[in-house]
């Protein structure tokens, strides 16, 4: 049924008031006016329509996904040793610096074994002390017996030459060299060699003794740093008991007060109590998955949109930074994650977020306003306003973008499309175009 406005009346035709169209940018005069009314009958006002040209932009098409905002780091801080709380200086909801004390325990069995490990360390550096004494003692006898051993053999090889002198001089002047001088020689060679062999045997047993006092010496700097070690254990356990911030951050949650027993964390804390909660949230992780057929539109370092319903009317970015790299088999998707800047930490960690990709930018297309789309069963078309006359042409759609529509076919560049007012006209209709955001 043809809808059209009653109206304006006796008000347009007193005063003589024409009618004009929108056509090709210029106003023409409505067929409607007054003075056109058959027998001067009360003229029938053509609807007025919002007019629009279409338009060259980039147009993208866009997917919605549901993705979460994640802390970009988050630790719960154990205890390292067994001790009972002194100080707590921090509760939930914290601003901490890295390297701040959030706690500190009282360890006494700690303490206690540093004592130990100390006089231990004592012990043993004395013990270093009196090896290093007695090698340099023995190395002294060694030495001493090293100067016998040259001084014996000295005397051995003049006994030798002389017993040998007075054989022989006896062999030729037995008359001038008596038995007795030449047996006395040879005994006092004989002397001369077994204090020889003496001094040797001295020298071997300083050697023996020098190797003794080394091996005592290594022995005992072993101990040293045996118990070096263990102090400096007992020292890391000792600063253990003083907690502190391993990343800038917000503590989320506290565990303890003060004088409560804080158990050791073993290598599987699920018995054991955390002391605090902290977060990283001076960078945030948006984290969320893509379905299988747009992967490959994703890429590190591209930017994408999204928006959290605590802050409406706001728009944030993020930019890909960790693609999983394949695919979960159970839900077809891909995990991905953007890293979100947040120094006003206007963003908080755990909020729901919808995640606006812009896939296959189309640039420089033909598109209209998509309230311009007349979506019938078997075609789509639009509303063309040409001489002040309604004409609907179909059209073939590209994409889609919830705000404009890429035109692929059947729309001329210069054409003016109504945008508003569609529902009240049909095809050959007069009408009143009146360009987008004009006054009536």
């Amino acid at each position: 049924m043809r809808r059209t406005w009653v109206g304006f009346g006796a008000a347009v035709a007193g005063v003589g008031l024409a009618a004009f169209t929108f056509a090709g940018g210029a106003p023409v005069p409505d067929a409607r006016a007054a003075g056109d009314a058959p027998g001067g009958a009360a003229p029938v006002a053509a609807p007025h329509v919002e007019v629009t040209r279409p338009e060259r932009v980039t147009i993208s098409r866009p997917l919605s996904l549901p993705g979460t905002l994640r802390p970009f780091r988050e630790a719960a801080l154990y205890a390292r040793v067994a001790g009972y709380c002194r100080e707590i200086s921090v509760d939930r909801g914290s601003r901490v610096t890295e390297g701040q004390v959030l706690a500190v325990l009282d360890v006494p069995e700690v303490e206690a074994s540093l004592a130990a490990a100390e006089a231990k360390l004592a012990e043993a550096r004395a013990a270093v002390e009196r090896a290093v004494a007695e090698r340099t003692k023995t190395e002294a006898e060694g030495e001493r017996a090293a100067a016998a051993v040259m001084a014996a053999e000295a005397e051995a090889s003049l006994r030798a030459l002389l017993a040998e002198r007075t054989t022989a001089a006896r062999a030729k002047a037995p008359d001038m060299v008596s038995q007795d001088q030449t047996d006395e020689a040879r005994g006092r060679d004989e002397v001369a060699r077994a204090k020889l062999s003496e001094a040797r045997a001295a020298a071997k047993v300083c050697t023996a003794a020098l190797a003794a006092a080394e091996a005592a010496r290594g022995a005992a700097e072993a101990s040293v740093r045996t118990a070096a070690a263990m102090r400096d254990r007992a020292k890391a356990d000792c600063n253990f008991a003083t907690l502190g911030a391993p990343f800038a951050g917000l503590v989320t949650e506290r565990f303890v007060h003060p004088g409560g027993l804080i158990p050791l964390a073993s290598s599987s804390p699920k018995n054991a109590t955390p002391i605090v909660h902290l977060v990283d949230d001076a960078t945030l992780r948006l984290e969320f998955f893509v379905p299988e057929p747009e992967v490959t539109n994703l890429a590190v370092g591209r930017r994408v949109r999204f928006t959290v319903k605590e802050l409406p009317g706001r728009e944030f970015t993020a930019t890909v930074a960790r693609l999983a790299g394949a695919l979960s088999e159970r839900s077809r998707t891909m995990a991905v994650e953007g890293d979100v800047e947040n120094p006003k930490r206007e963003l908080a960690a755990g909020m729901f977020a919808s995640v606006l990709l812009d896939l296959e930018p189309h640039e420089n297309v033909l598109t209209v306003p998509a309230g311009a789309l007349l979506v019938e069963k078997r075609a789509t078309s639009v509303f063309v306003v040409a001489d002040g006359v309604v004409k609907k042409i179909k059209v073939k759609m590209g994409v889609d973008d919830g705000d404009r529509v890429e035109i692929l076919e059947g729309l001329a560049a210069d054409a003016t499309v109504v945008v508003a007012g569609a529902s009240m006209v049909k095809d050959g209709d007069r009408v009143v175009a009146v360009p987008k955001g004009g006054a009536r």
